[in-house]
């Protein structure tokens, strides 16, 4: 891994993906679960809160050209 990536990821910039926190986890020698625990929501980096599968349809109403 790039030392450049660690940096951000460890100054809370980065978003990791699921292959970069195994790694991180394996250096670290703990379970991947374990750098995830107690996160929720508001812990999302600038807002970006995902859509759930029951508003799927309402966001694809709103971009349709009528």
């Amino acid at each position: 891994m790039d030392l450049t990536n660690f940096q951000r990821i460890e100054r809370g910039e980065g978003n990791p993906t699921i292959s970069t926190l195994l790694q991180i986890a394996v250096a670290l020698e703990v379970d991947v679960g374990e750098l995830v625990a107690g996160l929720d929501p508001a812990d999302l980096q600038n807002g970006r809160y995902p859509y759930g599968f029951s508003e799927i349809p309402e966001r694809r109403r709103r971009r349709a050209i009528y």
